[in-house]
């Protein structure tokens, strides 16, 4: 079964931290932030994550001291640093802890084209004609355009997924999957969809393996990746 990969976003700024945690989650990951250095340790060492996804520089800490403290203490993640000039020099130091560095705020192109480049799961599709798409931070217009895309693209395996829950009698499964499904579409503007994973979700929840609500679910969604 498909289990969705973790995610530790840190960053002391909120606003960052929450551009980072909406495209990954509408990418299929599970996600979990930390406000600094201090606060990752104690997350990572709770939730081992896949992916941990940090600023460079942060009151009380900097990127690159808490990559050596998560693989001193045995972290298996991949690392990526977000730097809000990311000069020569500072892409320098981050090399010479192997890790990539990207702007702040996060480019949705970039963050895909260094999780597709690392083979990092789950494969994400750019969305249709990226590089003629500009990436704008002052509209939120064209945020949300892009954040529906990866929505888009990933929508057809996040219901394969609740179908094969189903399938299995996974009501545990099925009710996680339905409710990062559910918040996914809020994020994204399928209030329909939302609706019915939470509805799913709350069903699973009380051990109910509920078919009927999935094929609502199909329908809704206007997909036949799980039909049959």
């Amino acid at each position: 079964m498909y289990d969705a990969p973790c995610a530790l976003v840190v960053d002391d700024a909120q606003a960052a931290r929450h551009r980072v945690a909406v495209l990954l989650q509408l990418a299929g990951w599970r996600v979990y932030e930390a406000v600094g250095a201090h606060d990752a340790l104690r997350a990572a060492a709770q939730l081992d994550p896949d992916l941990v996804v940090t600023d460079l520089r942060m009151r009380g800490g900097n990127g690159i001291d808490l990559v050596r403290q998560l693989r001193r203490i045995g972290s298996r993640a991949r690392f990526l640093f977000l730097a809000t000039r990311p000069t020569d020099r500072v892409r320098a130091q981050a090399a010479a802890v192997g890790v990539p560095c990207l702007a702040k705020p996060v480019d949705p192109r970039e963050l895909v084209r260094f999780l597709r480049e690392r083979r990092a799961e789950p494969q994400i599709q750019p969305p249709l004609h990226a590089t003629a798409q500009r990436w704008d931070t002052e509209s939120e217009a064209v945020e949300l355009d892009w954040l529906r895309e990866l929505y888009a693209s990933e929508l057809p395996h996040r219901l394969a997924h609740i179908a094969e829950c189903a399938r299995e009698g996974d009501a545990d499964a099925m009710a996680a999957a339905a409710a990062q499904l559910a918040g996914a579409s809020s994020q994204a503007g399928r209030p329909e969809v939302e609706w019915v994973c939470r509805a799913i979700a709350a069903d699973a929840g009380r051990g109910v393996v509920s078919h009927h609500r999935l094929m609502q679910l199909v329908a809704i969604a206007g997909t036949r990746a799980i039909a049959g």
